[in-house]
């Protein structure tokens, strides 16, 4: 009969404070070095000593020591950026079966392979769970980083966060299951109680990760859906734009005519009416712009025709013939959600001489440069690198406009880039001259 030592507390509480870091990794690359050093100096430590203080409760407290480490991975994934509450919850469970899986299988290969042996000392098992825990871990962080933090807590429901919190409550009593059957004629060694404990670790992770997989593969879907009904809709929008075009066109070729009726009417109030009907037609008509590609055209001078009647400056620098080798759906969707962000940003500007948007697309060496720049007063915080939430009241469609746009540029090869500088925002797009 073979009987093995528990896991030593350290290495648990070890592979907890590692699985919480695994799972909030590019929040930790992305924080200020200082408070990093701070938060995981905080962590790794509390960790430790609420694992080692939980060995001192007897038995019939050891939920309560258990639950108060569970409770510091949650409290330490906050700490380490994840501010949502269902989605600090989601990955302390996952966290938490990684950890008692890669704690559970690097002692258990200890045992079997080391203890006990003239080798057996403090070092060679510090090295050994090092090494075995680096490897797991290593694997686990292979599978999770193939979800993007972001969209996972746009994903995630509530539903799913509790299917997770029960997976991994039902998960971690049927692996401890063996060491309160220990002594039956089915667990009369510690190696039954390992193997079990792995084992159904190790299937508790991978319910986990393939529910997580089935949730992201159907937001994906929901927002390709979306971002396919987007361009549908800025193409309606496209037509209706190339109408209204065609519309304004045949009206201001009739105004030589209507000059003839004004220059006989006697009636002088008549004649005023007719003269600011006239204005506005005129208006409507120098509303047009002209780049040399009638799709951005029709589009440019629609977003122009808005502009001149709501008190916004919008100058155009546009080469439109470097983009016809663009889809005509692509190039309304892109322009189209492009010039509306800008719009909605400078409408919220109460002084007519800060309401300024600035359209430049050129070409400098290899590649071709869409610039749109648009003045904004607001607290507007683009220093994360991540795409801004929306003003709108429909927040189902959050961040669509932005990710179709950098769906249609990643197509192309391209690249888009989004910062503040100076109450200037500036969207930058880089398409390869190769790939036109």
């Amino acid at each position: 009969m073979t009987h093995f030592p528990d896991i030593p507390r350290v290495y648990t509480a070890l592979s907890e404070a590692v699985a919480c870091c695994l799972v909030c990794l590019p929040l930790i690359i992305n924080m200020e070095w200082l408070r990093k050093v701070r938060t995981l100096l905080l962590i790794f430590p509390a960790q430790i000593l609420l694992q080692l203080l939980a060995g001192q409760f007897p038995i019939l407290l050891w939920t309560i020591g258990m639950g108060i480490n569970i409770s510091w991975m949650f409290a330490s994934i906050y700490l380490l950026g994840v501010k949502q509450h269902k989605t600090a919850l989601y990955l302390t469970a996952k966290a938490f079966i990684a950890a008692e899986l890669v704690a559970s299988l690097a002692w258990h290969l200890y045992c079997l392979t080391i203890y006990s042996q003239p080798v057996d000392n403090l070092w060679t098992q510090a090295l050994f769970m090092g090494v075995i825990s680096s490897i797991s871990f290593l694997l686990f962080y292979q599978q999770n980083r193939k979800i993007n933090l972001e969209e996972l807590q746009n994903s995630i429901e509530k539903r799913e966060v509790w299917v997770a919190v029960f997976t991994s409550l039902t998960i971690f009593i049927l692996s401890n299951i063996g060491f309160i059957l220990s002594g039956t004629p089915q667990f009369q060694d510690s190696t039954s109680i390992f193997i079990l404990r792995t084992t159904v670790n190790f299937s508790g992770i991978l319910l986990l990760l393939t529910q997580e997989s089935q949730q992201y593969d159907r937001y994906l879907r929901e927002e390709l859906v979306a971002i396919h009904n987007m361009f549908q809709l800025q193409y309606k929008q496209y037509q209706a734009y190339r109408e209204n075009n065609d519309l304004i066109s045949r009206k201001a070729h009739d105004l030589k005519h209507q000059l003839y009726i004004i220059q006989q009417e006697a009636d002088k109030q008549k004649q005023q009416q007719y003269l600011q009907e006239m204005t506005v037609a005129i208006q409507n008509f120098e509303a047009k712009i002209e780049t040399g590609n009638p799709v951005l055209d029709t589009i440019l001078t629609q977003k122009n025709q808005y502009c001149l009647q709501n008190g916004i400056n919008f100058t155009c620098i546009v080469q439109g013939q470097l983009l016809h080798f663009m889809d005509i759906m692509d190039i309304s969707a892109l322009f189209g959600n492009a010039i509306d962000n800008a719009i909605e940003a400078v409408e919220k500007i109460s002084q007519a001489e800060q309401r300024l948007m600035t359209l430049k697309v050129s070409q400098h060496s290899q590649f071709i440069v869409i610039r749109l720049d648009n003045y904004d007063t607001s607290n507007l915080d683009l220093s994360t690198g991540q795409f801004p939430s929306t003003s709108k009241e429909d927040k189902n469609l959050h961040g669509i406009g932005l990710k179709s746009m950098d769906f249609i540029v990643q197509k192309y090869g391209g690249s888009l880039t989004l910062n503040k500088e100076d109450n200037w925002v500036q969207l930058k797009i880089l398409l390869p001259v190769e790939n036109s």
